[in-house]
């Protein structure tokens, strides 16, 4: 144990200080250890900016301000924005802005069905927009994930589900409140595939979702206008179309098999061009972090959970604009044709398909480090991510997310971690590379 471990933090953070100025030829800001020749002052208050009633302390030394004691960081701390600048474009907003092109609240008549934003929806939006178009059914989608939804959906769950599905609750309650005539809750079974081929399931929370929520407290009274259609989609266009018939008929939304099919093409073809643009920007992308020698970070995790920022506090967001990283979710990733059955032979998860066909994609590519993005009580993901390792040939950072609002200790890991590979000390990393097939120690 070093005899003044109590400090040895700031020691190494004065060794990086140190290590990054003589690099830079920068001139040292330190002011030198007599404080009674540094210029001060000391003004202590309460904030008022929530019921915490933080006790504050603000240090003015030479006309420059800091703040000490408050919980949450968010009035009075500055966000440090990385001095440099990512060589790729910002894909996570450019996926959010292209999962919401199609969204039209004003499109169609007849009675309001809502779709909550969350869950599959990160996935699924352009096939249900255009399916809901081309039928003339007005759809309203439900606004991102906030506290107060989480606040809906906690008091609506009366099991231990993961957190997603406990935000799930809070949007179908918001929908209620905006008293939309119906709400679409599919039954998601099985992804796209051939009929012939072994089925590759959702999770089982995301295929239960309609039946639980609607004996829910705050939503069983309005049960019947949940539509839950059972989608089998790997049974094909047609199956497809008559659970989505069979459904909306139920509810009263009267629209022939035709329509429907036709209807459940356009989203398909739809889903097709937005899926393609995303492999487009992450190939250009791609491109970009070898052209400039740079670092890229590569989300690993279900949709929900990478693109909901309410969920995962805008994560993926803020380790571009506070450290500068190269950030891609791995659906930017062309996975065609990658065979994981090597790591796992009975891979009957969907997304847990995808996982490890992103991860095996970086083996190969010693600039890409993955960061995997789960939640507390993700069954799936538990047992997942333990092959990440050998299918990638690398260590990687796991970010587990329970509904905390305070980012704090997730940006303390992935500072270390991008640290740890060279994504920060860009002039001079300390990443040493793995050896493919090497465990994770």
């Amino acid at each position: 144990m070093p005899p003044f471990n109590g400090v040895i933090g700031a020691v190494g953070v004065a060794l990086l200080a140190r290590e990054k100025m003589l690099h830079n030829h920068h001139k040292s800001a330190f002011r030198g250890f007599d404080l009674d020749k540094v210029n001060y002052d000391i003004f202590e208050f309460t904030c008022k900016g929530c019921t915490n009633f933080c006790q504050m302390q603000r240090f003015t030394v030479e006309g420059e301000q800091t703040y000490w004691g408050d919980k949450c960081s968010e009035r009075y701390r500055k966000a440090v924005k990385c001095e440099h600048e990512p060589a790729i474009e910002n894909l996570i907003e450019y996926r959010r802005s292209l999962l919401m092109a199609d969204y039209d609240p004003e499109s169609g008549d007849g009675p309001v069905v809502g779709i909550p934003l969350c869950m599959s929806t990160y996935e699924w939006a352009p096939f249900w927009f255009n399916v809901m178009r081309e039928l003339r059914i007005r759809v309203l989608l439900s606004e991102p994930s906030t506290n107060q939804i989480v606040k809906l959906g906690l008091e609506s769950v009366v099991s231990e589900p993961c957190f997603p599905i406990q935000v799930a609750h809070g949007h179908i309650r918001w929908l209620i409140e905006k008293q939309t005539d119906f709400i679409l809750g599919p039954n998601y079974s099985s992804a796209p595939g051939s009929p012939s081929d072994k089925p590759s399931f959702f999770c089982p929370w995301n295929q239960t979702l309609p039946f639980i929520a609607r004996v829910a407290p705050f939503i069983s009274e309005h049960r019947e206008r949940i539509i839950a259609p059972t989608l089998w989609f790997n049974h094909g266009n047609r199956a497809v179309s008559r659970a989505i018939q069979e459904a909306f008929n139920a509810a009263g939304i009267r629209r022939s098999l035709r329509q429907v099919e036709s209807a459940v093409e356009r989203g398909f073809a739809e889903l097709a061009v937005f899926q393609r643009s995303l492999l487009d920007a992450g190939a250009k992308a791609l491109a970009s972090i070898s052209e400039h020698n740079e670092h890229g970070i590569v989300l690993l995790g279900r949709p929900y959970n990478i693109y909901d920022k309410g969920i995962n506090l805008d994560i993926a967001t803020k380790m571009r604009k506070y450290y500068g990283a190269n950030v891609l979710g791995l659906d930017f990733l062309d996975l065609e044709g990658r065979d994981v059955s090597r790591y796992n032979e009975n891979m009957y998860w969907s997304y847990g398909t995808k996982i490890l066909a992103a991860a095996e994609f970086v083996q190969d590519k010693p600039q890409l480090h993955i960061v995997y993005i789960t939640n507390f009580k993700c069954g799936p993901d538990s047992y997942i991510k333990h092959f990440i390792t050998e299918a990638s040939g690398r260590p990687f950072l796991t970010l587990q997310f329970d509904g905390h609002n305070n980012d704090a200790g997730m940006l303390t890991r992935c500072e270390a971690y991008l640290d740890s590979k060279g994504v920060l000390r860009r002039w001079g990393s300390t990443e040493q590379e793995m050896p493919m097939g090497a465990s994770n120690p």
